[in-house]
């Protein structure tokens, strides 16, 4: 998977469900005005500003430097944070840097399996155009764990409820 185009696949063919698709595209396009009216060559806590106020403004749901826990072996090691977790889906990465190397992409994916999220975005500030500086990862297997909540969910949600029965009145006595 490399920079986002304008295909909306993951690697193996298997499309990416279109409500995560338009809540990723409504992530991006608070990064895209930010960058619109910053431009590059600033710090990367000035665009998390910005890209958080973006997206107060948007309306979307979000945390901002959300600390992880990673089990190892018994313990857990803390010192990490998300810098941006949007509506308990997305990781999102910010950088500004001169370059993305790989180990940048691969910690995203890693904060995607830790965290159980399904995607996760890297967004690089300091280029001179954004979309080059866009990068996405998808967490197949949370995504797939996702979508069978969903469709578990749907099914439930399907039968007949408990408060949708009615009880005749000529029972009486505790719950059992």
């Amino acid at each position: 998977m490399a920079r986002i185009g304008p295909k909306q696949d993951d690697a193996d063919g298997l499309s990416v469900p279109a409500w995560l698709n338009a809540l990723s595209r409504r992530v991006l396009g608070a990064c895209i005005e930010v960058h619109r009216t910053l431009g590059p060559g600033l710090l990367e806590r000035m665009y998390e500003e910005a890209v958080c106020h973006e997206l107060s403004l948007a309306g979307l749901p979000f945390e901002r430097q959300v600390p992880l826990t990673l089990p190892y072996k018994g313990i857990l090691i803390e010192g990490l944070r998300l810098d941006l977790v949007i509506d308990s889906t997305i990781i999102v990465e910010l950088k500004a840097t001169d370059a993305v190397p790989e180990i940048f992409l691969a910690q995203v994916m890693s904060y995607c399996k830790a965290f159980h999220a399904p995607l996760g975005l890297l967004v690089n500030f300091n280029v001179p155009v954004l979309k080059d500086g866009m990068y996405r990862r998808i967490n197949r297997p949370a995504l797939e764990g996702r979508m069978q909540s969903i469709q578990e969910r749907e099914r439930l949600n399907s039968h007949p409820r408990l408060h949708d029965i009615t009880i005749p009145s000529n029972i009486v006595g505790p719950p059992v």
